[in-house]
């Protein structure tokens, strides 16, 4: 009993050093991790969206090109006048290689072309300009979701900086709570008094900051995600040649 009591003690005092070295690393962690600054406005998000991003561009084009379909069409609905020549020259005799300027004929006249009888080409002026506009509020529709999916992202983006802060708060808590806990339990065996709780807190405390540690990584895990979707929103994604995304900072 003699030999066990020095050796329990030891133990202890281990326990403690390595509860405090647990605790110092959790401190030193939390506070060495910091998040890239993400300092962009919906307004330039969307320059710079409507300026890079390939299907906006595409988009973009698909509406001129219904607008200039338009104008193909309406060319078909304007009037024409043409001039027509036309003539033959005609045998002398039985003779069919006996051609005679004298016998042929030639008749000049004008041709023109009503656009009061184009039916057809009035319904299909009339279908371009429908589809048209069916194209100009598709393309006003893709804007509008491209905006608000960029206001999103930069407003989950800021709520988690701020998310962010507040979970590097919640850790430091967590780990002076275990702090406060063991001063405690040294100062109850100083006074002899026992406490029957002593270990349920100390683990509670533990849990505490296990739990503390991975909602912080998860904040953090979550913010990197957003700006990686914010860099493909904005057309700006970039990656090596071995296709790693390339952090724009």
């Amino acid at each position: 009993d003699q030999a066990i009591l020095p050796a329990q003690a030891l133990l202890a005092e281990l326990g403690e050093d390595v509860l405090a070295l647990q605790v110092l690393q959790a401190r030193a962690r939390i506070e060495t991790v910091q998040l890239p600054e993400v300092d962009l406005r919906p307004e330039e998000a969307i320059q710079l969206a409507s300026t890079l991003r390939l299907d906006w561009m595409n988009n973009r084009a698909a509406l001129v090109d219904s607008w200039r379909s338009i104008e193909v069409v309406a060319d078909s609905l304007e009037s024409s006048l043409d001039v027509v020549f036309s003539g033959d020259i005609q045998n002398a005799n039985d003779n069919p290689l006996s051609l005679r300027g004298k016998a042929g004929r030639l008749r000049a006249g004008f041709q023109w072309d009503s656009p009061l009888t184009r039916m057809q080409e009035r319904n299909q002026y009339r279908q371009v300009l429908i589809e048209f506009q069916q194209a100009k509020r598709n393309y006003y529709r893709y804007e509008d979701a491209v905006y608000q999916a960029l206001r999103s992202e930069l407003r989950n983006i800021r709520f988690n900086t701020f998310n962010f802060e507040l979970q590097r708060y919640a850790v430091r808590i967590a780990a002076q709570q275990i702090t406060i806990n063991e001063d405690l339990r040294q100062i109850r065996e100083s006074l002899s008094v026992a406490s029957p709780t002593a270990a349920r807190d100390s683990v509670d405390a533990l849990r505490d900051l296990l739990n503390a540690q991975n909602t912080f990584l998860g904040v953090w895990v979550f913010y990197e995600a957003q700006r990686r979707t914010l860099d493909q929103d904005l057309g700006t994604i970039r990656v090596d040649e071995d296709n790693v995304w390339i952090d724009p900072g």
